[in-house]
């Protein structure tokens, strides 16, 4: 349960009211791992409390269809993922979230960031403005800029088995 117990880190940042304004991923799984984390940013973002299949509120919902506007997911266009990808990023992220706390961001296969990407991104994050997290997934870290790297809390999630679940009630131990 390796990725399952190294994402509930997060809660646990979360809860203890030390949340990271960015997170690095290392991944054998980077579809998996979005899946989980998926789950996560319900969590953090949801005023009621969190349960798998909720039909309380409309949240979950935008989340998991990526219609939310204060939630933004980023994959490659192509062979790499591309400046005016960011820069569409940057100025959602700039708006105030409405019907969540957080604007986020996940960036899937951060590696593929190119380097105007990268550092259009860099400044970004180099000044965190509050109630925006972002998260960036990769297969190797070590392919991240380290500028960007030494400015995110890295957390590995490998999963082991295929059967490892990351559940509302899992998450919901983690809150408590």
């Amino acid at each position: 349960l390796a990725a399952v117990n190294n994402l509930e880190h997060i809660m646990k940042s979360y809860n203890e009211k030390k949340l990271s304004h960015a997170f690095l991923i290392e991944t054998n799984n980077c579809e998996r791992c979005y899946k989980d984390l998926k789950k996560v940013i319900k969590v953090i973002n949801c005023e009621n409390k969190y349960e798998d299949n909720c039909s309380i509120c409309n949240l979950c919902y935008q989340i998991e269809n990526e219609t939310l506007p204060s939630f933004i997911h980023i994959i490659p266009d192509g062979a790499s993922i591309k400046k005016n990808q960011v820069i569409e990023l940057k100025e959602k992220m700039l708006t105030k979230p409405i019907y969540s706390k957080y604007n986020v961001y996940v960036v899937s296969y951060a590696d593929k960031l190119n380097n105007s990407s990268a550092n259009t991104l860099l400044k970004f994050i180099e000044e965190p403005e509050e109630n925006i997290i972002g998260f960036f997934i990769t297969n190797n870290k070590e392919n991240i800029i380290d500028t960007i790297r030494s400015r995110c809390q890295i957390i590995n999630a490998y999963y082991e088995e295929e059967n490892e679940i990351l559940d509302a009630e899992k998450l919901e131990t983690v809150s408590d």
